[in-house]
């Protein structure tokens, strides 16, 4: 968040996404340590930075993701959205 100046002498907070112009509008925000083309799972963060990651190494550290990757059901599509 960043602090907006209103009317007067008034601050307020807006969300990143929903700041006006800059270089980044529009475009999708990947972090630059996870972002290996040759992965199959995106995960979204709650501010909307994309980890390109392995499953493999999901399910091998975690009993959620091994879980929740072995029940395609439960997901949709490579993109999981993680929220706070």
């Amino acid at each position: 968040m960043q602090a907006d100046s209103a009317a007067g002498s008034q601050k307020r907070l807006v969300p990143a996404k929903r700041r006006r112009g800059g270089s980044d509008a529009g475009k999708e925000k990947y972090d630059p340590q996870y972002n290996d083309e040759e992965a199959d799972i995106i995960l979204v963060s709650s501010d909307g930075v994309k980890f390109r990651v392995h499953s493999y190494y999901l399910k091998a550290v975690s009993s959620v993701f091994r879980s929740m990757l072995q029940d395609c059901s439960s997901v949709q599509g490579p993109e999981i959205l993680l929220t706070d």
